[in-house]
């Protein structure tokens, strides 16, 4: 008898990747020891990405405003060789709604801090998936989503 298929979905926040753009950046070597392994074992393993529609024009305009500061290849960076498969979650109306009452039930009031913040939550959300970020703010919501820190992330794909 096969073991049965382990696998993991995962929701990665723009911040993650913007991370790994300069050492000085926060969490800089856990996420880029943390999309390394991805890009790696995406392959062998099956590893599902979701990302909502947006996120490419967030990381757009942050790689952009990066450009000025480091010397990053923008087209090469938004279109690499061998990307990462990514599923794209599309958010209605009603699904942001609904995402926004539950949040005021649990924490008796809403306080996302971006529009872009709940974006990935939500995503997050209805994909089931790991939200993956170096944000304190998302990871407060640890508990009511899965939300890990690129390092926490890392720790849980290599024990699949």
């Amino acid at each position: 008898m096969k073991p049965p298929l382990l696998f993991m979905r995962i929701t990665i926040d723009v911040s993650v990747i913007i991370s790994t753009l300069k050492e000085n950046e926060i969490k800089h070597k856990e996420s880029l020891d943390f999309l390394a392994y991805l890009y790696k074992i995406q392959e062998q393993k099956h590893i599902e990405i979701y990302q909502p529609v947006e996120w490419l024009l967030e990381l757009a305009v942050v790689l952009r405003r990066e450009k000025e500061n480091t010397n990053i290849n923008f087209v090469s960076f938004l279109k690499p060789e061998k990307p990462l498969r990514n599923y794209v979650v599309e958010i209605t109306e009603e699904a942001v709604i609904n995402f926004i009452n539950k949040l005021n039930k649990k924490y008796n009031r809403f306080f996302v801090k971006s529009g872009a913040d709940l974006l990935y939550l939500l995503t997050a959300h209805l994909s089931n998936s790991t939200l993956v970020t170096i944000d304190d703010g998302l990871k407060s919501y640890d508990g009511f989503i899965n939300v890990k820190y690129p390092g926490e992330a890392l720790e849980i794909l290599r024990k699949i």
